[in-house]
């Protein structure tokens, strides 16, 4: 009973959040222990979001349910070997999105990966989360970014790198590191994510959002 309240406290404080931000926010949560298969149609990673963020229907996801290789990679469902890294920067000259296989191969062993493959990951709109990821304008993320500068003494941190932005910056970084990540998106989330013209994507932990809650509210 104790845990049900804690849950739906922290889920009034996210719905009042969402009111001050003025936009949805979508709780991402790492599962350890049950390795389910994912329920969910394959899609992207940040496809996953933009449809919780719409629909606001919870949504499980592994490795079966997720068609991006920058997301398979982040969350540890590919394995970190020569042959992955080999295939993987080759593909990311092939897009287009470097140059040089080896620009690409560097880029990738310095990306956030989680250390632990998860069982299965949980996005929803309707739970205590591990973090929340949400689009802002230039403006709302000022306001974020002010209260986070006086609640931690800290400046924020903006990810331009434009590989795996939602499933590895926005993700697997806050989880691991408890920071908030500010990061423009790459074509493909913000083609397919539903990271609108003028938005800034943003991930937290949820420990991060209650703490600069107070500070957004003045």
């Amino acid at each position: 009973m104790k845990r049900v309240i804690l849950m739906e406290g922290a889920i009034k404080l996210i719905r009042e959040f969402e009111r001050l931000i003025n936009s949805p926010v979508v709780g991402v949560s790492f599962i350890y222990g049950d390795h389910s298969v994912g329920i969910s149609e394959k899609l992207r990673f940040c496809e996953h979001v933009k449809r919780t963020m719409e629909d606001g229907n919870d949504r499980i996801i592994s490795a079966n349910s997720l068609k991006c290789l920058g997301s398979l990679w982040a969350f540890g469902y590919m394995e970190q070997n020569e042959e992955n890294l080999e295939s993987f920067s080759k593909n990311l000259v092939k897009e287009g999105r470097f140059s040089k296989g080896s620009h690409a191969r560097r880029e990738l062993e310095c990306a956030p990966r989680m250390p632990d493959t998860p069982g299965y990951i949980r996005i929803s709109r309707n739970a205590e989360s591990d973090l929340y990821i949400f689009y802002l304008s230039p403006m709302e993320c000022m306001r974020i970014m002010q209260a986070y500068q006086k609640r931690y003494q800290r400046d924020l941190e903006m990810d331009t790198s434009g590989l795996m932005p939602i499933c590895g910056q926005c993700s697997v970084r806050p989880y691991m590191e408890g920071c908030m990540i500010f990061s423009l998106g790459c074509m493909d989330s913000r083609e397919h994510g539903g990271i609108g013209d003028g938005k800034i994507a943003i991930g937290a932990p949820s420990k991060v959002i209650y703490d600069i809650l107070e500070l957004i509210r003045k």
